[in-house]
């Protein structure tokens, strides 16, 4: 790993009584980390799928990565989109759709809403 930065409060949970880092940190950490972009989206896309992690909180990890991939800087769902697209997964504008309107009620100032509920099968 080449950089270490702490965990921030909503970038781990308690998962079976352990610590556990959620998807969104660790698809952050391992782009930074320089690792296979294809491999990333497949973390990502199954995260999305599972509904282990929200498209919204990998828009937020993504964001510092856009630059670095040719996208418009700070633009997270522009890279979650480009890694889902990798894979060709068909679910991916259901995803997108979620991903701008985290960002678009994020752009606002507004009381803090509800979280999210996950699209995968767990949230079904």
């Amino acid at each position: 790993m080449a950089a270490q930065r702490p965990l921030g409060e909503e970038e781990w949970i308690w998962l079976h009584g352990l610590p556990a880092t959620r998807p969104a940190r660790i698809a952050s950490d391992l782009l930074s980390d320089r690792e296979d972009p294809a491999a990333v989206g497949q973390i990502v896309a199954e995260a999305l799928h599972e509904g282990f992690d929200y498209a919204g909180r990998f828009t937020d990890e993504l964001a510092p990565h856009a630059a670095h991939f040719g996208l418009r800087r700070g633009d997270g769902v522009a890279v979650l989109g480009w890694l889902l697209d990798l894979l060709g997964d068909p679910s991916a504008s259901g995803y997108i759709n979620d991903a701008r309107a985290h960002a678009a009620s994020s752009a606002t100032v507004q009381p803090r809403a509800a979280p999210e509920r996950p699209r995968g099968r767990h949230g079904a």
